[in-house]
Order: C-alpha cells, then structure tokens, then sequence
C-alpha cells in the first residue's frame, strides 16, 4: 500500500549563502533564485522551498519532519557536500556526508548538489 502526501517540501542544503555574505552578498541569493512565488513546477509538485546552511540547521529540519503534523508531507533534499557544522564555521565534506546519512537514515530522498 502507497502513503499518499498532501504536501511536501524541498530542503536545500547550502553554504552558499555564507561565502556570499563574507563578499558583501545577499543572504537570500536562493530565494531571489528560486522565487518567492511558486513556479508552474513546484505548483505541480506542491513543494515548498526550505533552505539550511549548516549541518545543524538541516538535522534540526528533519527531526522536525519525524513530528505527527509532518505525517502527510513529503520531503525530499539537495545536499551541499561542503556544508559546516554550525554558523560561522568551516564547510567540510564530513558534515555533507554526515547529513546525507541523517537523511538516508530517516527514509528521505535526496541528491547532491
């Protein structure tokens, strides 16, 4: 028997961010890149867009996603190989690998970016 979702959620996982702001960017270059609206693709795919920079917010995601109110979404990643561990430290590819683990361990799709 297949579980069917009434909603799901793309959780990216990025450090980008971080460089661009040590280069005076914008913090939020993925959403000006993704949009703030839906496109015909995530309308499609019902998806909302979540966006961590470090190991720790995205293990902090998906324990949120084990929550009963969570039950009925699907969730499925894009993982940064070289992530860091909390703000303001060094992106590694351990924690990458750390998180992708995390992910594969709770049933969640995902691909590296």
């Amino acid at each position: 028997m297949s579980k069917s979702f009434s909603r799901g959620v793309l959780l990216w996982i990025d450090d980008y961010n971080w460089e661009t702001l040590a280069n005076g960017g914008d913090i939020e270059v993925w959403r000006k890149i993704f949009g703030n609206t839906e496109s015909r693709v995530y309308r499609l795919l019902g998806l909302q867009l979540e966006i961590a920079m470090t190991f720790e917010a995205a293990r902090k995601a998906i324990e949120r996603y084990k929550q009963p109110e969570y039950s009925s979404t699907y969730v499925t990643a894009v993982v940064d190989l070289r992530i860091p561990r909390e703000i303001g430290g060094q992106p590694d590819i351990k924690f990458g690998l750390k998180i992708a683990k995390v992910l594969q361990n709770q049933g969640i799709p995902f691909v590296f970016l």
